[in-house]
């Protein structure tokens, strides 16, 4: 029997949708995993660009009839036609008997101010052979676009619509319509679908009975339109991450807010350039639109950097300054924080080389330096981060321009015009740099990741079984799987990491089992396969292809029934870290030695 036909449970990077992320076995929905976020988030995706999760910034893309949708002399009848894709969620839309606009319209929001934005939907005639789609708030009728729906034509346009297109199925007759414009509102935009009658108005006497059928409507930031995402409330997607390129990975992360605002327009006064020329929107960004800042060293003696205004802290607890920065002119450059208060002046600091992508210079002339990364992005992106501590209420972060001649923040040097672009800054508490959190006027939380499933005792060997976990280990003290039985404490099965070990712990009845210490030590930042094989009378735990540790004797197994992905299920405490899923797995018989060892070879 091969391992596939023995697993209880496996679940990877596979389907997903809002709240669910599907097992590949078993194949029936009872080892579906729950997500609960309850916030959108970022992710890199397959052309190793950074998106918000879901990419459709527009809540209820096929429920018209939510509260979200305002109608204003039209009615909306749920589930009344087949939608393009087979099932019984189009909706139809109808106008009222008033001499006024009928139209339906969402308030959007989860972008940035100057970007693209496309929209996307299907509709059908029934009744009124023209629709008009336009976004409402700031720019009104010159962000139109109108839809001859019986001959699949574009017959209008406003002149800040970029494209618009429509195409007609003519077996179906849904058209697949599409607009894209340039958004100039800092808050929400609003998209609005207006009837048109057989005049060309919008502005007329309905007669009760006309209109449309509408379904599968996206808003995204993107110059094209991108496969569609349907959504409810935008909330519990799980993020399948491509970082580092290949197959994704599940990232799950915990809670972090960045306390740095209008994180992509340095533009803003809330940024100070000091002996900087900074050019906003001057090229593509991480996320695929031009929204990068180019700075440029002037040729003043003095410091050249850009800085936010002050951020109030937590004195002596870990901070991760990060941005995104790509090489122009210059080759030297430092991401810093600044204190001010009982420590005042710089601390945690890191220059890098970006002709090699390499550390030159660290430290902390105030306070603590605890360490700092260099990742890579895609079209010679990287994301620099910092992280220290110091004894003040009062922080910046500073992103300063250096020369070979003074790698050290806070050193005057004459420039030379030398250039980089940033974009995506982030000050976030915490001893590691998470996934980007774009800001504007206040400050952004992202929930933590909280992946489990409960009631799943029969996928779980009670006596004797086998769990197999594939991690990119991303971060210290981290309690990143556990399969239990309500309190963890009383009956639990988990792994650890904590620098440099590996740990395998089991709980029962609030004493413990067995408690593995790997042999070997483990760093951060590498991918690990691990098999814990565990009976009443023995315990193996295999790491990467190789047997690291076993221990015999007579063991009492913890009765479980949940599963919980980075975390022990109902303690926050070093749970919910930064790590990336590339499978987990659930046996509920003990596998071979041989098994165990295919099984995790890298």
């Amino acid at each position: 029997m091969s391992l596939l036909e023995q697993a209880s449970l496996i679940v990877t990077p596979n389907a997903y949708k809002e709240d669910v992320l599907y097992s590949v076995v078993p194949n029936d929905r009872s080892g579906d995993l729950d997500v609960v976020r309850a916030t959108t988030a970022t992710r890199v995706n397959a052309d190793g660009l950074i998106e918000v999760v879901p990419k459709n910034l527009a809540s209820y893309s096929e429920q018209f009839d939510n509260v979200v949708w305002s109608k204003s002399n039209t009615t909306v009848t749920a589930n009344s036609i087949t939608a393009p894709n087979g099932t019984l969620t189009a909706d139809t839309i109808t106008e009222s008997t008033a001499n006024a606009i009928h139209n339906i319209s969402q308030s959007v929001s989860g972008y940035t101010s100057g970007t693209i934005i496309t929209f996307s939907f299907y509709v059908k005639a029934n009744g009124r052979n023209s629709i008009s789609l336009g976004e409402f708030n700031n720019i009104g009728d010159n962000s139109k676009s109108i839809y001859d729906l019986s001959n699949g034509i574009i017959t209008g346009k406003g002149s800040l619509v970029l494209t618009a297109t429509i195409v007609k199925d003519t077996a179906t007759n849904w058209c697949f319509c599409t607009m894209s414009f340039v958004s100039i509102s800092t808050n929400s935009f609003y998209p609005q679908f207006r009837l048109i009658n057989n005049l060309g108005q919008e502005y007329y006497v309905g007669d009760g009975v006309s209109g449309v059928y509408l379904w599968g409507f996206q808003a995204t930031q993107s110059s094209i339109p991108k496969d569609y995402f349907p959504t409810t409330d935008r909330l519990n997607i799980p993020r399948l991450d491509y970082s580092g390129g290949g197959c994704p990975s599940i990232l799950v992360e915990g809670q972090r807010t960045n306390l740095a605002l209008w994180s992509e327009d340095f533009s803003n006064a809330y940024w100070t350039k000091q002996a900087i020329t900074l050019t906003a929107n001057n090229t593509e960004a991480p996320d695929g639109n031009t929204t990068a800042a180019l700075i440029s060293a002037n040729t003043t003696n003095g410091e050249h950097n850009v800085y936010s205004n002050l951020i109030t802290i937590t004195p002596n607890v870990d901070y991760t300054c990060s941005y995104f920065v790509k090489k122009g002119t210059g080759r030297y450059i430092a991401v810093a924080i600044y204190y001010n208060g009982v420590t005042t002046g710089f601390g945690a600091y890191a220059t890098y080389d970006l002709s090699t992508n390499t550390l030159v210079a660290s430290g902390a002339p105030k306070g603590t330096f605890t360490g700092t990364k260099i990742e890579t992005f895609a079209n010679g992106w990287v994301k620099i981060s910092v992280t220290g501590k110091g004894n003040s209420a009062g922080a910046r972060v500073d992103i300063d321009i250096r020369n070979a001649a003074n790698l050290v923040p806070q050193v005057f040097f004459t420039g030379a015009n030398e250039t980089f672009y940033i974009w995506g800054a982030q000050l976030e508490a915490g001893s590691n740099a998470t996934s980007y959190i774009p800001t504007i006027a206040s400050t952004v939380t992202r929930n933590a990741d909280v992946i489990s499933k409960t009631g799943i005792s029969d996928l779980i060997g009670q006596t004797e079984g086998t769990i197999f976990v594939d991690i990119d280990l991303l971060s210290n003290n981290s309690r990143f799987f556990s399969i239990s039985e309500l309190l963890f404490n009383l009956d639990s099965i988990r792994m650890e990491y904590y620098y440099p070990k590996l740990y395998f712990i089991a709980m029962k009845n609030n004493t413990n089992p067995f408690n593995i210490v790997s042999s070997m030590d483990y760093t951060i930042g590498n991918q690990y396969k691990l098999c814990l094989k565990y009976s009443s009378s023995s315990i193996k735990v295999f790491i990467n292809g190789i047997l690291d540790t076993e221990i015999s004797g007579s063991y009492t197994i913890p009765t479980s029934s949940i599963i919980a992905i980075n975390q022990l299920y109902g303690f926050s405490s070093e749970s919910f870290q930064k790590n990336n899923f590339n499978s987990v797995q659930l046996y509920k018989t003990a596998l071979t030695d041989e098994q165990c060892i295919n099984l995790t070879t890298l």
